[in-house]
Parts: structure tokens; C-alpha cells; sequence
């Protein structure tokens, strides 16, 4: 048994009239399947290496960008979930390369314009101004960047906005030489999972300032992110748990949704718990207090060695039950039964074909919470 890895159109094609989402089953051309899970973001980043014939590999070079991928286990469930965020497609001595990472198709521009009236001109209040390319965003869904333009006439900060958009608005592709070819074709594809497309857009909240409760705010910043790349996130957003603490609501200062959002996260529960949040199946958004090392009802993973191979190991779930590599989740503790090393909470898991798991580690951060709510730096 193994993993299954399918390909789909862009989540910018869900909503197309006769689109169809499906593309392939991209399994029997894939190798070097590896994903990433962590407890602060979700689904984290993916890659595999795709093969075929040259117009096999030419269309994916030229589609590929921004298609959903998903790992499906062996019992239909979705294990990861992601976008193609950059290609590296070797042919011959020629290795070309795209990324969506210099891609901007939205730009906004906070600028003071001056008033030439007067003598020195005077800097007036400051303006906001946005610049939108529609094909682009239609392709690879809404991808901002933020302009600081300072004090300058209006006509000036126009123009300077068009032409950043003109520049950023369309994919670039990189081409290098390298002499030690080779006959094989091959894409190797980098995923990301869509806890990174938070960063695409700052958090523009027409909500009165002040403080509420904080998975309110969460839940306030997903509708504005799905309301910008509509249909990206389901209606109800996922499970969000009710966090007693309160978070301020309502920013102006142009941050990343995922950065207002992290800082939520990083703020803590009332009592000074660690909180995680982030994406997982059908890019429902998980956000809970973490598990405690030290709690009475928090899940724990069993690790042991097996009785027929002592090199492989085997991690059962409180229940009893084998829990397969690939269905490994962080933000649960781990209990090694073989010996008597201490309980390690979970932080991020990487699951690598044929069968082969990374585990980081660490303690529940109650320290860092306390530091974030009292406003002190971290140590």
C-alpha cells in the first residue's frame, strides 16, 4: 500500500463555468513523493518529481503553476494538501525554472501626496492606492505586495504603481545552463500548503477597532481572505475552538492575514496555554488549544519497536490501534515505550516515500505565550 497523489486545476478554475476540477492521477509518474505537517500552519509544504515525454513534461511546465495537489491514503482520505508553488524542469543542458514567488498582480500603495500650492509643498493626509491586473488574478488567484511611496506628487505614485504591476503582474521564467545532462525528462515540483497564501494579502478590516474574543477575530480574517480569492476556503472555514482570550480586531497597518493570524495564535489561551492553528483536509482551518505534555486527557502517539524488525518502528494511537506513517499528525505528545525517554510534543512531521518519517519536537512554548502576552521578546 501506498500513497495515491492526485492532480487538479487551480482552485481559480473551481468556480469557471464547465471547468472540471480533476486532471490525473500523476502516481505511476511520480517519485520522490515527501509532505510536511506543522502545528502552526497545517499542511506545510510537499514535493515530488514528475517524468513523462517532452510534451507531457512542456504541459506542465506551462499549467502546472497553482495546481491543488493532494496525498490520498490507502483508505480515501485526504493526507496533504497543497499548490504547486514552483517548477524545475530539466531538459537536456537547459534547466528552466517558475515560481509564483515574484508574482504580483495586485499592488498597494500607501502614499502621503504632496501639495505643490504651497512653497515648500506639504505632505497631506495618507492615501491608499490599488493597482489590479484581472487576467493575472483570473490565472493564479489575487497575490498583493505592499508600496511604501512615502511623500510624492499624485501623478508620480500613480505611475510608479503601474509600472511595479506592469513588471510583477506575469510569471518569469528562469534558464540556466548545466553541462552535466541528462537523458532523463523530469519536473521537480515544490508544493506549499495554503497557510502560505495567507501571506498574499494584507488584512483590510472595515470592523470597529477593539478587542474580542480571539477565534472571532480568526474567523474574521478568513471571510475577508475568501472574500477576496472567493471559494478558496469552505463556507464555515473549519473548526475554530472557542479561545476565552481576546485578540484585537480591526488593523490598519497593511500586515499578511497569515501574519495577523500567527500573532493570534502566538498570543495564547487566557491561562497562558499554547495555542496552534492552521489548514488541513479540504483546507478547513483547525485552531485549538495545543496538547500539554503534562495534561490528563491530551493524545499521545506510542512509539515502539517492532517484534519482527527491530529497525522499524510503530506508532500506535491511544486505542491501540497502528497508525501508518503517512497518517502521522504533530500537536500530539509522544510516548516511547521501548525506553524511558521523556514525552515530546510533536511540532512538525515529514513523511518520505518508501516509508520514512522526520519528527521535530519540543515543549508546549508555555514560556513563549507568557512572553508574547506580556509583551516581552522571545528568549
Amino acid at each position: 500500500m501506498s500513497l495515491t497523489i492526485l492532480a487538479n486545476e487551480p482552485l481559480t478554475e473551481s468556480s469557471t463555468l464547465y471547468s472540471r476540477t480533476f486532471i490525473d492521477d500523476i502516481t505511476p509518474n511520480t517519485e520522490g513523493h515527501t509532505f510536511t505537517t506543522s502545528a502552526v500552519g497545517g499542511f506545510d509544504t510537499a514535493g515530488f518529481t514528475i517524468k513523462g515525454t517532452r510534451d507531457e513534461l512542456q504541459d506542465w511546465f506551462d499549467d502546472g503553476l497553482m495546481r491543488r495537489i493532494e496525498y490520498i491514503n490507502p483508505e480515501g482520505i485526504q493526507a496533504w494538501e497543497g499548490y504547486v508553488h514552483r517548477m524545475r524542469y530539466a531538459v537536456g543542458t537547459l534547466v528552466k525554472t517558475k515560481t509564483v514567488d515574484s508574482l504580483y498582480n495586485r499592488i498597494y500603495m500607501r502614499y502621503a501626496p504632496l501639495d505643490f500650492s504651497v512653497f515648500p509643498p506639504i505632505a497631506g493626509t495618507p492615501q491608499d492606492l490599488i493597482f489590479d491586473d484581472i487576467a493575472s488574478q483570473q490565472d493564479f488567484g489575487i497575490k498583493s505586495a505592499i508600496l511604501s511611496g512615502g511623500e510624492r506628487a499624485a501623478d508620480t505614485a500613480y505611475n510608479w504603481g503601474r509600472t511595479v504591476l506592469k513588471e510583477k503582474k506575469d510569471i518569469q521564467i528562469g534558464e540556466t545552463v548545466n553541462t552535466a545532462s541528462s537523458d532523463v525528462l523530469s519536473i521537480e515540483v515544490e508544493c506549499r500548503g495554503y497557510w502560505h497564501t495567507l501571506k498574499w494579502l494584507p488584512y483590510i478590516s472595515a470592523a470597529a477597532t477593539g478587542y474580542i474574543q480571539s477565534h472571532e477575530v480568526i474567523r474574521e480574517v478568513l471571510e475577508f481572505f475568501n472574500s477576496v480569492n472567493q471559494g478558496w476556503l469552505p463556507q464555515d472555514f473549519g473548526w475554530l475552538d472557542y479561545n476565552f482570550a481576546k485578540s484585537r480586531r480591526g488593523y490598519d497597518s497593511l500586515q499578511s492575514c497569515q501574519e495577523v493570524i500567527k500573532n493570534i495564535i502566538d498570543e495564547g489561551g487566557l491561562g497562558g496555554e499554547r495555542w496552534i492553528g492552521g489548514f488541513y483536509q479540504d483546507r478547513n482551518f483547525l485552531y485549538k488549544a495545543a496538547e500539554d505534555v503534562l495534561g490528563l486527557y491530551s493524545e499521545y502517539f506510542d512509539l515502539y519497536r517492532s517484534l519482527d524488525d527491530p529497525a522499524q518502528m510503530i506508532f500506535d494511537s491511544v486505542m491501540g490501534t497502528e497508525i501508518k506513517y503517512w497518517d502521522m499528525v504533530p500537536d500530539r505528545i509522544l510516548r516511547t515505550v521501548d525506553d524511558l525517554s521523556d514525552d515530546m510534543y510533536i511540532e512538525q512531521i515529514t513523511y518520505r516515500e518508501p516509508y520514512s518519517l522526520n519528527l521535530v519536537g519540543g515543549d508546549d512554548q508555555r514560556l513563549s505565550v507568557f512572553l508574547k502576552q506580556k509583551g516581552l521578546p522571545s528568549i
